[in-house]
């Protein structure tokens, strides 16, 4: 992942000049704020590097301009089994609306609107879990 975020920067950087800032707004900026910004955004900066912009992630960071991460640096993949820095939890395969975790890696509670694994909730009707509805406070039926 990182030797390809590395190829799209050095091809944003060929392309015409008229071109580079469509390159990275299409095709680079969606990718880096889907998986990059929670730790290398305007709200923080691990190892100095900012990707919220093509002129920041070209800059570098404290490793240099077009340095791979150091081997700390964690990618925030959702269902790959390691939970990143911006998610709640990752099971990998097991991620979905029945698991602990769903496919967003956020946790499966009781009263979010989202039915977990059967064996903890029978029902989930969000806010609306009470124990004079049909769904109880506890996310079992009544």
């Amino acid at each position: 992942m990182r030797s390809a975020l590395f190829i799209w920067l050095i091809v944003a950087g060929s392309v015409l000049a008229d071109d580079r800032d469509a390159v990275f707004r299409e095709s680079i900026e969606p990718l880096l704020q889907a998986k990059c910004i929670a730790c290398h955004g305007p709200q923080k900066q691990e190892g100095g590097l900012r990707l919220d912009s093509r002129e920041r992630a070209l800059h570098g960071g404290e490793n240099g301009p077009g340095k791979e991460c150091r081997a700390d640096c964690v990618l925030n993949i959702c269902g790959d089994g390691d939970a990143g820095p911006a998610e709640e939890c990752d099971d990998g395969a097991d991620n979905g609306p029945l698991g602990v975790c769903t496919g967003e890696c956020k946790a499966n509670v009781c009263g979010d609107g989202v039915l977990g694994p059967p064996a903890e909730e029978e029902c989930d009707e969000g806010g609306n879990n009470a124990d004079t509805n049909s769904c109880t406070s506890m996310c079992k039926l009544n």
